[in-house]
């Protein structure tokens, strides 16, 4: 009996020495699920692995096996990465990071490290990371549009095969200026080549997620050099709060931004923000509201917008800045109706830019 015993063991170490345990979501595994987390599945987008016996998005140790493939500098074995452990590396992994954003753990093995990246790949040119608002002044309860996007100055100094492939930054502001409720993040329309997580206080549940008065954002490539050439990325659409005191700057900034290569070096990174004046009251040239009834609602709403417009300019989202496409029907001259039907109980904002000036409505879903 004893010498069986021994067997089982001998027959059993391999597969315990082959294990560790992994928190879906951490895929740098640095003891923290954020936005960071893009970074390692741009780089290894694409790469194949077993699959995780009973994976689930739960933030709990889940036992994996090596994959015996790293990420090029941290070493991080890529089964960290697989947060759906379903074997392949793709953007499915990606769903596991909002989930658990902003948890923390200590638990994993090997034990999670910080994400350092000690080499740095040269160039003389820096690219420019720049945040451009389409407006100079704004008034209380208006929408801006904060766009973000990537100047590379010659791209001829990155080599085909270590291309740029992801950024991550904070961008923040002076929260007393801001409706935190709605801030809102839409891809470029050119930017379906990337993959991106962009965080505010009101797009995670739960009370897991950035401070206030900070974006936490990252876009990235599929294992491929998607950001080697200057291109837009995408933009925030803000609205700006309903009751400002004294007038003044949000004063938007980029900090702690991070720019890594397909060899996961780092690349430095410069970045370019525009002003922004906030005045006590709202340029009535600029922005009028949308009417609507019933509202609240709880399902069809008729809405009437000042300026008559194709409704499918409409901008549709919810407090966690998740965009909705919905059918709007024309009921007369002026009135447009759309069923909510099937959205969840919650507050909407509809936002819509015309001639210069933002048409908007905050509409509550029973």
């Amino acid at each position: 009996m004893q010498y069986k015993i021994l067997l089982s063991l001998f027959l059993l170490l391999p597969v315990l020495l082959d294990a560790q345990l992994l928190f879906p979501g951490d895929l740098n595994n640095d003891g923290e699920a954020n936005h960071i987390d893009l970074l390692p599945l741009a780089i290894a987008y694409g790469q194949i692995g077993p699959e995780r016996p009973g994976a689930t998005f739960d933030w709990v140790p889940q036992e994996t096996f090596f994959w015996e493939l790293s990420l090029p500098v941290t070493g991080i074995d890529l089964s960290f990465v697989d947060a759906d452990g379903n074997g392949i590396l793709d953007s499915l992994d990606l769903d596991a990071i909002p989930i658990n954003y902003d948890s923390t753990q200590t638990d994993a093995i090997p034990a999670p490290e910080p994400y350092l990246l000690p080499e740095i790949f040269e160039v003389d040119e820096l690219p420019t990371l720049i945040l451009d608002i389409n407006q100079d002044e704004v008034g209380a309860g208006d929408t801006i549009e904060v766009n973000i996007s990537l100047n590379i100055p010659d791209p001829s100094v990155f080599p085909l095969s270590n291309p740029p492939t992801a950024l991550a930054c904070l961008i923040t502001f002076d929260p007393t200026f801001i409706n935190e409720e709605a801030i809102f993040y839409e891809p470029d329309p050119s930017a379906d080549d990337l993959m991106y997580v962009a965080a505010s206080v009101s797009s995670v549940d739960f009370g897991r997620s950035p401070n206030s008065g900070t974006i936490e954002f990252a876009c990235g490539g599929r294992g491929e050099g998607a950001l080697r050439m200057s291109r837009p990325i995408g933009k925030f659409k803000i609205v700006i709060e309903d009751m400002i005191l004294l007038e003044g700057d949000p004063d938007f900034m980029i900090t702690d931004q991070i720019m890594i290569n397909l060899n996961e070096q780092l690349i430095d990174l410069q970045t370019q923000t525009d002003g922004l004046l906030v005045s006590v009251a709202s340029d009535p040239e600029k922005r009028v509201d949308i009417e609507g009834f019933p509202n609240p609602t709880r399902g069809v709403i008729v809405i009437c917008p000042a300026e008559f417009a194709d409704p499918s300019t409409i901008s549709v989202y919810n407090e966690t800045g998740q965009r909705f496409n919905l059918n709007f029907v024309q009921v007369n001259e002026m009135c447009w109706q759309v069923d909510l039907t099937v959205l969840p109980e919650g507050i909407y904002w509809m936002i819509q830019e015309v001639g210069g000036y933002t048409q908007q409505i905050t509409v509550v879903k029973q």
